[in-house]
């Protein structure tokens, strides 16, 4: 925002500047919509009031208005630089708020959705307060007027705040039917009983379960098992060899791979039973199974062999003649 040079003097800007966030201070807690009636700048201006609303008008941050005939001013109405809330937003938060603690409303409009969001179709917890689950009531008219049954829906914390954010929110968040059967925790239905309506707890879905009101999704077709004859088939078709019927599922995957040079091709139950050639015919690894440390193993005995004593058979040293320190001395 550009504001017009008052001049050299420092005062000015210090002056102006003080005279206008005071006036806009006093706008939003009398909630007159950016409006300055002659009194208030006035009281708020001095004695060099005529002044400050001069080197105001001179700025752009006022401009004449007229309240019921007489001379006024009003701010200017930029976000950036001050915000002020209308009567008209106030007196709507009010209303919604009065809305939510009429219980004979919320009562039939809990009894119509349930603990059920009519945008998204999770579901509410009307006991939470915070929370992107947590149970409200969104208004489907924003005029103003008291909410009705009609006008009124139960909607989760994410899906009534993101309505507000956009202006094309009935394409984003459209409006969902009411369920055919609605789901009602152990709270809700407790709730609804105190107001005349007697309905019985749903119970919990199961894990991998929809709820009874969730809409029916379409089941998703599983590609066909794969048989031992295809996957012959398919193997004969890739290597051009053909393959063993009687070989279990995943053998060619272990199988060696086949070479020019090898000799004639041998049952895949062969070589499936003879163990590779870099494993040793006898590992003479008994006991525990740790590195043959156990009581049948020798490793111990064959690490003493080979130069590396044993932690048994290693000398203990005397500790006769070592000085002994006590006490940290």
């Amino acid at each position: 925002m550009k504001v017009a040079y008052l001049g050299d003097d420092d005062r000015y800007l210090n002056e102006v500047a003080g005279f206008v966030f005071r006036c806009a201070l006093q706008a939003a807690g009398h909630t007159t919509d950016y409006v300055i009636d002659f009194g208030t700048a006035q009281m708020i201006g001095g004695p060099n009031y005529r002044n400050c609303i001069d080197l105001a008008e001179r700025a752009g941050l006022f401009e004449p208005w007229e309240l019921d005939g007489a001379p006024a001013w009003k701010l200017i109405e930029d976000p950036q630089f001050i915000h002020l809330r209308l009567k008209s937003e106030i007196e709507w938060d009010r209303q919604q708020a009065n809305d939510s603690k009429n219980t004979k409303l919320t009562s039939a409009v809990r009894h119509r959705d349930g603990d059920t969001c009519r945008y998204c179709q999770q579901v509410v917890y009307f006991g939470a307060r915070s929370g992107a689950r947590r149970g409200t009531y969104d208004h489907r008219t924003q005029t103003g007027e008291p909410g009705t049954v009609e006008t009124l829906v139960v909607a989760c914390g994410s899906c009534n705040s993101g309505r507000k954010d956009y202006e094309d929110r009935e394409i984003r968040y459209p409006l969902l039917p009411p369920p055919p059967k609605p789901y009602y925790s152990e709270s809700t239905a407790a709730w609804l009983a105190k107001y005349g309506y007697d309905v019985k707890p749903s119970e919990p879905p199961r894990p991998g379960q929809p709820r009874p009101d969730a809409p029916q999704t379409p089941q998703r077709t599983q590609p066909p098992a794969e048989t031992p004859e295809a996957l012959g088939t398919a193997t004969e078709a890739a290597t051009g060899r053909p393959s063993s019927p009687t070989a279990p599922h995943g053998a060619e995957d272990r199988l060696p791979a086949p070479d020019a040079h090898d000799g004639p091709e041998r049952p895949a139950e062969e070589l499936l039973a003879e163990p590779p050639a870099d494993m040793p015919k006898k590992s003479g690894l008994s006991g525990t199974g740790r590195g043959g440390t156990g009581r049948a193993g020798k490793g111990r005995e064959a690490s003493s062999q080979a130069g590396h004593p044993s932690p048994r058979n290693k000398p203990k040293r005397s500790r006769r003649g070592r000085p002994r320190t006590r006490g940290g001395k």
